[in-house]
């Protein structure tokens, strides 16, 4: 018999609290190391960087991107995507590889001049379908060379998709501009795309890509964009699912005694769980098969035992009121599963002289649990799991009934004295 629960966890909904923007705060008083604070992040951006001029005059010498450029309603922006950081490696496919005359010669950005960042409970449930406003929060121009044909004169469908990625990106990090906490930097990373081909985007041209927010759910942000051609005829369109991942940082907790070492904090990788899923976290007693014969279980079940794993359990649903279901059978993912694994280990051990009050725990025959945590996207997909587990579960205690039933009968065999012509007494 070994010692296996699932505890099923919903995560809570939290709020998000927003921060006035601006400011640059020191990371180590030895070493002058300055971390922008996330709401002013993109305003730094814009205003240490301009549009190049070249791009602006071609636009502007074209009359249906001129129109574009002269709508009061948007301001001319840097595209954050087309700067290339060389100390971190981002932006270096968009703002590199294919910033080129043969590729995409010229990008201009505009953005909403009253675009607002949404807050989660105000969007929270909306149809995706479902337009924020007829204006598009964020409007790019681009130039699109030969180089990247698939069929002659056609742009290859594939890289469509990264000029949506990058564009909805972009309207995602308009929108985070003032929905964040101080600190590093969050990342955003998409989740999921699907696009609609409706007509061929020539290569060489000149395309309009214009996106916009659909909604917000706690971490995750859902968008939408098409490409027009300069009659305004929509050449294919997009919508994207884009997770944020968090940057925890609090001033002032993470200075260390001597500032050189502080680089050791790169090395620490956030595990993530995706939100609006359930999350399974399975236990595992460890090296069951031994302390159950140690301490004389009975097979296939005892109930003292099982008795023992459903305390416990009850015990880690009174401590972690976000689990919802616990079933027995034989913000951080390292802290989720460590915090209900150690729960659950504690209540185990010490309600362990409850059930066997005549078996004493004694080293180094010590219960211990270990655990993992996996996430199902829906209801119907974790039902399949438990059922999964109740099979398992009769499975193999009527293995385990079967094995012990043929251990009694070798054992009856084995001490029944011989008889018959061959037995020892006659030999």
């Amino acid at each position: 018999m070994s010692g296996k629960f699932a505890l099923l966890h919903r995560p809570r909904i939290t709020s998000t609290r927003r921060c006035p923007a601006g400011g640059i705060f020191h990371y180590s008083s030895s070493k002058s190391l300055r971390y922008e604070e996330q709401s002013n992040f993109l305003g730094n951006f814009f205003e240490r960087n301009s549009p190049p001029e070249r791009t602006a005059d071609y636009f502007s010498s074209i009359e249906w991107t001129r129109k574009v450029i002269e709508n009061k309603d948007y301001d001319i922006v840097p595209f954050f995507p087309r700067h290339f950081n060389k100390h971190t490696g981002e932006n270096r496919f968009f703002g590199q590889t294919v910033n080129t005359d043969s590729t995409i010669p010229h990008v201009l950005s505009l953005r909403l001049r009253d675009i607002q960042a949404p807050r989660s409970g105000r969007l929270h449930g909306l149809n995706p379908r479902h337009k924020l406003r007829t204006q598009p929060d964020a409007i790019c121009l681009m130039s699109l060379g030969h180089a990247l044909e698939e069929h002659p004169t056609i742009t290859h469908g594939g890289f469509q998709a990264v000029l949506f990625d990058e564009i909805m990106r972009f309207v995602v990090l308009l929108h985070h501009h003032q929905t964040c906490q101080p600190g590093p930097r969050d990342k955003h990373y998409t989740a999921n795309m699907s696009l609609c081909y409706h007509a061929p985007v020539f290569a060489p041209s000149d395309i309009l890509l214009r996106s916009r927010l659909i909604r917000r759910e706690r971490r995750k942000w859902f968008t939408e964009a098409e490409i027009v051609d300069g009659a305004g005829t929509v050449l294919t369109t997009a919508e994207s699912i884009t997770l944020k991942i968090f940057m925890y940082f609090i001033r002032g907790t993470h200075k260390m005694a001597n500032s050189k070492y502080e680089y050791v904090k790169a090395f620490e990788q956030p595990d993530i769980l995706l939100p609006n899923t359930w999350i399974v976290v399975r236990i595992d007693g460890r090296g069951f098969h031994k302390l159950t014969d140690r301490y004389g279980f009975k097979k296939p079940n005892d109930r003292r035992a099982l008795d023992l794993m459903n305390a416990a359990a009850v015990k880690v649903m009174k401590d972690l009121p976000d689990i919802c279901i616990a079933y027995g059978i034989s913000d951080e993912y390292r802290k989720l599963v460590t915090t209900i694994v150690s729960t659950f280990t504690a209540h185990y051990v010490y309600q362990w002289g409850t059930y066997f009050p005549d078996t004493p725990l004694q080293p180094p025959h010590l219960p211990s649990f270990d655990g993992r945590a996996v996430v199902y996207p829906n209801t119907r997909i974790f039902r399949d799991y438990m059922s999964w587990r109740q099979v398992d579960c009769k499975y193999l205690t009527l293995l385990s009934d079967q094995v012990t039933h043929a251990r009694k009968a070798t054992s009856t065999i084995s001490t029944t004295p011989p008889s018959g012509p061959w037995s020892n007494k006659e030999a």
